[in-house]
């Protein structure tokens, strides 16, 4: 499967799309009628490991600080298989970090309780852990399955689970998810078919490898990043991937994550990008974000990246930020 965007890839246009401008308590004053060069899409990776009560405050903290920040949410239905889990109070926790203008999204790792209750044989290997070892029972004696990429599974395999996770949760309110993100950024031909073929219109699993060199550079995760990936770059934009049921929009995760990326790291990403639609004319999306599980360690990157390209709009708005589009 080609991941990478051929020299004929269409760039997305954004001027259709409904934009929000980010008003944040310090927020500088925009030039009237002034489009926007650089669209941001903040996002955020449900694991599906835990919700701990430290990284669910730090999230509700931060859209209270940022209350027209819209984010897109890739939300994670293994939390409802967890041995003892809570089914409403599951739901409440996640509702808690939610605001109206966000989007609802998927994200999927590998866990062992998601896939047998999708019904789906759990794997215990390739392991993405330094190592590489398939997990043991003892590894697995209450979960496991977090750093199993989805690609090992087969394509109906895939299908089955993906559409137990969008069905498991609209039955708890939250839509039926278009958009997505692969646990470890391991998309593959397979996932993108039956991505596809469960409604998804948008992934955004596509990462700068150089990214996660830095903390991963021992793990299999990162060479098999680098193999997928190769030519995607920080100013990588949208393109089409061809699946067995139509097109999948992939929209690059060009800014990483916070767990990887310093907010200066993540404001130079976007500054780049803003030269390139300065010297083209053409708007750009910038892609960032951060998981929950580990919201309240990573979360001041965020926020150094948000004042930042808050600073950016000092002598006009060239920076807004938006929703995951569903087409080129």
């Amino acid at each position: 499967m080609n991941l990478r965007p051929s020299l004929s890839s269409r760039v997305l246009t954004i001027s259709a799309l409904a934009l929000t401008t980010l008003i944040a308590p310090t927020a500088l004053k925009a030039t009237p009628n002034k489009s926007p060069l650089v669209h941001v899409i903040m996002t955020v990776d449900w694991e599906g490991r835990n919700l701990n009560p430290s990284n669910i405050a730090a999230m509700q903290q931060l859209r209270q600080d940022y209350p027209t920040l819209p984010i897109l949410h890739y939300l994670n239905a293994a939390y409802y298989f967890k041995s003892g889990a809570n089914a409403e109070q599951t739901t409440d926790t996640i509702r808690s970090t939610l605001l109206p203008i966000d989007q609802l999204g998927l994200h999927i790792h590998g866990w062992q309780s998601l896939f047998t209750a999708a019904g789906v044989t759990f794997r215990n290997q390739p392991n993405w852990n330094p190592g590489g070892k398939p997990l043991t029972d003892a590894e697995c004696a209450s979960d496991c399955g977090h750093s199993i990429p989805i690609r090992a599974y087969s394509e109906a395999e895939l299908s089955q689970v993906i559409k137990f996770s969008i069905d498991t949760l609209s039955s708890h309110g939250f839509g039926r998810a278009q958009h997505f993100r692969a646990g470890g950024w391991m998309l593959s031909q397979r996932v993108s078919n039956a991505l596809t073929a469960n409604g998804i219109v948008s992934d955004s699993s596509a990462v700068p490898a150089e990214f996660l060199h830095a903390r991963l550079y021992n793990y299999p995760l990162y060479q098999w990043a680098v193999q997928t990936w190769t030519g995607i770059t920080q100013t990588s934009q949208p393109y089409l991937l061809t699946t067995k049921h139509g097109a999948l929009l992939e929209v690059p995760d060009n800014g990483c994550l916070a767990d990887y990326m310093s907010g200066a790291q993540m404001l130079t990403v976007l500054k780049a990008n803003l030269a390139e639609a300065q010297a083209s004319g053409e708007e750009r999306i910038v892609v960032v974000g951060f998981h929950q599980e580990t919201a309240d360690d990573w979360l001041p990157h965020i926020r150094d990246f948000l004042s930042g390209a808050f600073a950016l709009n000092a002598n006009g708005q060239v920076v807004s930020f938006g929703a995951m589009p569903t087409q080129l």
